[in-house]
Formats: C-alpha cells, structure tokens, sequence
C-alpha cells in the first residue's frame, strides 16, 4: 500500500479491542480524569472569586481578616459545589431508572 505520497505506508493498525472490561475500565478512568479536570477547574474558580472578594489590598501577608474571609469564601463554595453535584447525580439515576421503565 502507499500513502499519499507514493511512498509504501505500514498497514493501518488492528481495530480496537471489544473486550468488556477494558471498555468499562477505560470508560472508568476517563470518567476519574474528568471529574479531576472539572474538580481543578472549580478550585480555580473559586480561588479566583475568593481572592479578589477577599484581599483588596494585596500585600505581603494576608491579614488575619483576609484568612477568615478565604476561609469563609472556601468553605461556601464547597457547600454549593457538593450541593450542586449530589443534585446532578439524583436527577441522572431518576433520568435512568424513568427510561428503564419505558
């Protein structure tokens, strides 16, 4: 076979395995990489909305308020996260046990 150029290619690669657990193992650990990224991604907004709500004069060190605030600031955003996804996850089992049903 040659490619595009006319210069000979390697055979393409043999497709995929079909194998059951490792399609559930690979489905597993995509599903932990995304909840790591989204997981990162909060943390990052959180941190970013925390700080400036809380340090408006940025200096060398947090005064004792500032810690209290991010502290505060944190903790909420946490509380509403864990809220939001024990929300998401109550109405994704609802959703698959209504279309079992069907």
């Amino acid at each position: 076979m040659s490619s595009f150029f006319g210069t000979p290619s390697s055979p393409p690669p043999p497709p995929p395995s079909r194998d059951p657990d490792a399609v559930k193992k690979i489905s597993a650990a995509i599903l932990h990489q995304n909840a790591i990224a989204k997981s990162q991604t909060f943390l990052n907004i959180a941190g970013d909305k925390c700080f400036l709500k809380c340090v408006t004069k940025p200096g060398r060190a947090l005064t004792s308020a500032e810690e209290t605030c991010l502290a505060r600031c944190g903790q909420r955003y946490m509380e509403a996260f864990d809220m939001v996804s024990r929300t998401v996850t109550t109405r994704a089992r609802q959703e698959v046990n209504n279309s079992n049903m069907d």
